[in-house]
């Protein structure tokens, strides 16, 4: 499993923010078996913003996220707990999500909340195109990785 660095806070543009949330995004994809899609989004005011992706799908489904009235991204934020979706397709809970990501060849998400200082402030969020096909060695990854966004996601609100 790999390791993601905890970032040490230091004055930087919220630009120079994005493109480390960015750069993160695509290293979950690269290094989690099974070469998922990744995103970062922001969460404020019961609404996520979509702020990095390792490649257009995932950009795709991260603005699906934001969109949707439920999604396991809102609901991993609100309840502070990881939503692990094995297969969309089967799930009733998010109907109108899945059908969209279903568009997209999406078949199972995985979405970590990100908090600092006990306070959701964003969610981490893979993707796979397979009914199961985040295992268990992603959803440690993805806890890891959402312990190093969380200051890039505090430094890009600034």
């Amino acid at each position: 499993m790999r390791r993601y660095r905890t970032v040490q806070a230091r004055r930087t543009s919220p630009e120079e923010g994005l493109g480390e949330l960015t750069r993160l995004a695509l290293s979950i994809a690269r290094s989690v078996p099974g070469g998922p899609s990744a995103g970062i989004s922001a969460y404020r005011d019961e609404t996520l913003e979509s702020l990095a992706w390792s490649s257009p799908r995932a950009k795709l489904a991260e603005q699906t996220q934001m969109i949707a009235l439920t999604s396991p991204g809102l609901t991993a934020a609100r309840s502070h707990e990881p939503v692990h979706v094995t297969d969309l397709a089967s799930s009733a809970k998010w109907d109108d999500y899945a059908t969209e990501l279903g568009y997209l060849g999406i078949r199972a998400v995985l979405c970590h909340p990100v908090a600092l200082e006990r306070t959701v402030i964003g969610v981490v969020s893979v993707y796979a195109d397979r009914p199961g096909g985040i295992s268990s060695s992603m959803e440690q990854a993805v806890s890891s990785a959402s312990v190093a966004a969380a200051e890039l996601i505090a430094r890009s609100r600034n």
